[in-house]
């Protein structure tokens, strides 16, 4: 589960709305709800939000699925097939 879905688990289960959620933290539902969506807050919401939810989202998630994003955008590439060296044949 990622922590956009961790956080909706928690608002449905305390029966806030993105709003009322939103509110608390200092921030409006439109944010809330990008958050939900997999977006990352800036350190200060990710504080206040793992405060609001007594650490069930902690800052710890949030990190985790930054590096687990970046990892996934930086890929390597495989190297592709070298070219075949033509061999002299001496006869």
């Amino acid at each position: 589960m990622d922590v956009g879905q961790k956080l909706r688990r928690w608002r449905k289960k305390v029966d806030l709305s993105q709003a009322e959620a939103a509110e608390q933290v200092g921030t409006v539902q439109k944010v809330w709800s990008s958050w939900e969506a997999g977006v990352t807050p800036e350190v200060d919401y990710a504080e206040a939000i793992e405060r609001l939810t007594g650490g069930v989202v902690s800052i710890r998630d949030w990190v985790r699925s930054r590096r687990q994003k970046r990892r996934a955008e930086v890929r390597p590439v495989a190297p592709a097939d070298p070219e075949p060296v033509p061999h002299d044949r001496a006869s």
